[in-house]
């Protein structure tokens, strides 16, 4: 749906724009809802280990801060050093902590005001007094200047199903910020808060860098010098070949396309042998009636072990997916995606001086 929600976009004419512009807008809103409330009750439900990547929490913070308060009488001031380290998350989960923490802050401050985000590089030792291991982190916070949080309530903010708000309501669940916790804790990071009464509080979260260190700027400097190339494309539906087709297109790639694991094959193979190699594979996880990304994956090593190669599933508890570098794929797509994330994936698929899994969306 979100596919060809984006393809429609793409194709609308001047006059169709004002008209329908808006309409799509609503559809994608809603699907995209739909796909976090899934990964959210998943997160709590199921315990939804997270998918790690190498990425940006700049670009998340701002993207996911811009969402969450939307037609809000409260505005974000951001502090986010162009040094910060890439971090190791899973990008969905850590957009759930955001979106909460913000929208807390938000609720915190029903007359208006200013939340603030800051980011820092931070290096914990053991004389840190953190329930963390040492090494490097990246640290990022909310602050708001609302109500604060009230002496008896601060020691079951965690507990699932807590809350001081209206039960039955929307919001009024409890289970916000019990999820923020458990993600961060999944995460190998550590998240706390302080808070006084009449004056605020602030939420700060620790989250593992990348081993290498790479910052933001040294990805985005390769992110702009390896845009275009050829992308195989694998997958059974011809709707969404069509719909991914025209998105990839949109995004400066050639495609081509196979409707199964062995048609994948014999064209990354022949494509190999003309000289002419594919910059990179997506490959869809199960095909129900052929060769699926799956089975092909072996042969495609066994012909070139340096293969660039995506999984694409809705599945994020399967093991190709939450182990995907141990079956040789460099990274994963869960779907349905947006194409700016893809966009990001494919734009950091090649960065020779970053680690081999950098080409993870940030």
């Amino acid at each position: 749906m979100l596919r060809n929600i984006f393809a429609a976009q793409l194709s609308l004419t001047d006059e169709q724009d004002g008209l329908w512009r808006e309409r799509l807008e609503f559809a994608e809103k809603a699907g995209f809802q739909a796909k976090e409330l899934v990964h959210r009750l998943i997160t709590f439900a199921k315990g939804g280990e997270p998918i790690r990547k190498i990425g940006c929490i700049s670009d998340l913070l701002m993207e996911s801060v811009d969402l969450s308060l939307s037609n809000s009488n409260v505005i974000c001031e951001f502090s986010l050093p162009g040094d910060l380290w890439l971090i190791e998350m899973d990008d969905v989960q850590i957009r759930q902590v955001i979106y909460n923490l913000v929208v807390n802050a938000q609720e915190a401050m029903p007359e208006g005001g200013t939340i603030t985000i800051d980011a820092e590089n931070v290096n914990v030792t053991a004389d840190c007094a953190l329930p963390l291991k040492e090494g490097n982190y990246v640290k990022w916070s909310v602050k708001d200047h609302g109500t604060g949080i009230p002496q008896e309530n601060l020691q079951r903010i965690w507990d699932p199903y807590f809350t001081t708000k209206p039960i039955g309501s929307a919001r009024g669940k409890g289970l916000g910020l019990a999820i923020c916790y458990s993600i961060v804790k999944r995460h190998d990071g550590f998240i706390d808060f302080k808070s006084e009464p009449g004056v605020g509080s602030n939420f700060f979260v620790y989250l593992p860098a990348s081993p290498q260190g790479d910052s933001i700027e040294k990805a985005k400097k390769y992110r702009n010098d390896t845009r275009g190339g050829r992308i195989l494309f694998m997958d059974d539906d011809e709707t969404v070949r069509n719909a991914t087709g025209i998105v990839l297109n949109y995004l400066g790639y050639e495609v081509e396309y196979a409707k199964d694991g062995r048609e994948a094959i014999d064209l990354y193979r022949t494509a190999k042998e003309k000289g002419w190699p594919f910059y990179a594979v997506i490959l869809d996880l199960y095909v129900p009636e052929g060769m699926g990304g799956k089975e092909a994956m072996g042969e495609l090593l066994a012909i070139d072990p340096s293969i660039r190669a995506i999984v694409s599933s809705g599945y994020s508890d399967d093991p190709f997916v939450v182990e995907f570098r141990k079956y040789g794929f460099f990274g994963t797509v869960d779907v349905p995606y947006d194409f700016e994330k893809l966009k990001q994936i494919l734009d950091n698929l090649v960065r020779e001086n970053l680690p081999d899994n950098a080409d993870l969306s940030s």
